[in-house]
C-alpha cells in the first residue's frame, strides 16, 4: 500500500481534512524533488519515490516543480511513463545541455526554470537560446543562484542595486551575494 493510499484511506471520513493533508505533503514534496546520480543505491531509491510523487501530482491536481542534474535520460523516461498524470511541470534551475532541453521540450506539458546557474558558460547561453519564450520561466531561486561577474551571462545584466555585506545590512541595500526577486527585469 502506498503511502498516499494509506494516508486516503485513514483520512476517509474527513475530506476537508484529506485535502488539507495533501497539499501540506505537495508543498513539502512537489515543490522540491530532485534525480541526481550519485549512486546507485540511493538512485534507485530517489526513482522510486520519484515515481511516487505523481500520484500526489494526480491526486491533488498541482504542477510539478522538478530539479534535473545529469539523469535526463532517466528523467523523461519517468515523465513518458507518467505524463498522464501531471498537468505541468518545471524542469528548475535547468543547467544542462541542447539534446537534454529539446528531450524535456518534446513534452508539451513541461517548462524549463532559468536563473543565474543556467547562465554560467557560453553553452548554457546557446542552450537557454533555444528555449522557446513560452515555454521558459524566469526564475530566481532566491538567495541562490545570482549571475555572478564570471557568469557568461553578466553581459545582459543591465539592472544594479546597491549591496551590502549580510554583517552590515542595510534595508535600502540588497545583501550582497543573494539573489532576490528584484534583479528579475
Amino acid at each position: 500500500m502506498t503511502g498516499f493510499t494509506f494516508a486516503q484511506q485513514k483520512l476517509k471520513g474527513s475530506k476537508w481534512l484529506l485535502r488539507l493533508f495533501m497539499l501540506f505533503i505537495s508543498c513539502i514534496v512537489l515543490s522540491y524533488i530532485q534525480i541526481i546520480h550519485v549512486c546507485i543505491t540511493f538512485c534507485d531509491l530517489k526513482t522510486r519515490y520519484f515515481e511516487k510523487q505523481f500520484e500526489l501530482a494526480y491526486a491533488t491536481k498541482l504542477p510539478m516543480f522538478l530539479h534535473m542534474r545529469a539523469a535526463a535520460e532517466d528523467f523523461c523516461e519517468i515523465l513518458k511513463r507518467n505524463k498522464d498524470s501531471f498537468s505541468a511541470g518545471v524542469t528548475h534551475s535547468f543547467t544542462d545541455n541542447a539534446e537534454d532541453r529539446d528531450k524535456l521540450l518534446s513534452f508539451s506539458i513541461m517548462y524549463i526554470g532559468i536563473n543565474g546557474c543556467s547562465l554560467k558558460t557560453s553553452e548554457n547561453l546557446d542552450v537557454v537560446r533555444g528555449i522557446p519564450i513560452e515555454r521558459m520561466m524566469i526564475e530566481t531561486d532566491s538567495p541562490y543562484c545570482e549571475i555572478k561577474n564570471t557568469h557568461a551571462g553578466i553581459t545582459y545584466v543591465k539592472s544594479t542595486w546597491p549591496s551590502r555585506k549580510k554583517e552590515k545590512y542595510d534595508p535600502e541595500c540588497i545583501v550582497k551575494g543573494r539573489n532576490e526577486p528584484c534583479l528579475v527585469r
